[in-house]
């Protein structure tokens, strides 16, 4: 009686262990325009012609998603890895991946619009003090979206350093060249 008793115990928990709440089999699948991605991309929303839920399936727990962008040839979706290779030497060296000042944790599902990245910062390790000596070969690479915060930050100039202004529309003389105004004397950049 004791054996079977300790069976059907052994039994029950290693079936109830079985069925522990794992949050990555709730994930919705995600679409764009067909294509299957882990993590919503990042697009602008005035791309986005809709965005379709299905809630749970008999195939997929966590449900779908479906979004059709107004025009998919325009979308151009680029990974972490895809920027990497674009924007630094080594890929394949040790890199931190940021947006707009926010660590990625999930950089294996990332996904962002080409049209949405204002710029892309590298900054190495060896470059720093603190990690010069520890991580000289850490990339960090900083990807800045196209938000009015960092267009209005863009378009700051910084006088010795420390007081910034913003820049409307810069004038320009005949030849094209930009003319600044400071403090009434007027120079000339190239």
């Amino acid at each position: 009686m004791k054996n079977a008793f300790v069976v059907i115990l052994l039994f029950i928990t290693v079936k109830s262990q079985g069925q522990i709440y794992k949050p990555e089999n709730f994930r919705p699948e995600i679409y764009l325009d067909s294509i299957k991605y882990g993590s919503i991309p990042y697009i602008e929303p005035s791309k986005i012609d809709s965005i379709h839920v299905v809630k749970e399936t008999n195939k997929v727990a966590g449900g779908q998603i479906f979004i059709k962008s107004k025009n998919p040839k325009s979308l151009h979706i680029l990974s972490v890895y895809d920027i990497s290779a674009r924007y630094t030497k080594n890929a394949l060296a040790p890199t931190i991946y940021m947006l707009d000042n926010q660590i990625l944790k999930e950089v294996s599902t990332f996904r962002i619009d080409s049209a949405l990245i204002l710029k892309v910062e590298i900054l190495k390790g060896s470059e720093t003090d603190y990690l010069n000596v520890q991580f000289p070969d850490l990339t960090i690479l900083k990807i800045i979206t196209r938000t009015k915060e960092n267009i209005a930050k863009q378009n700051e100039i910084k006088i010795r350093g420390v007081e910034t202004r913003p820049v409307s529309q810069p004038n320009t003389d005949a030849k094209g060249n930009t003319i600044l105004r400071i403090r009434g004397v007027s120079t000339t950049s190239m």
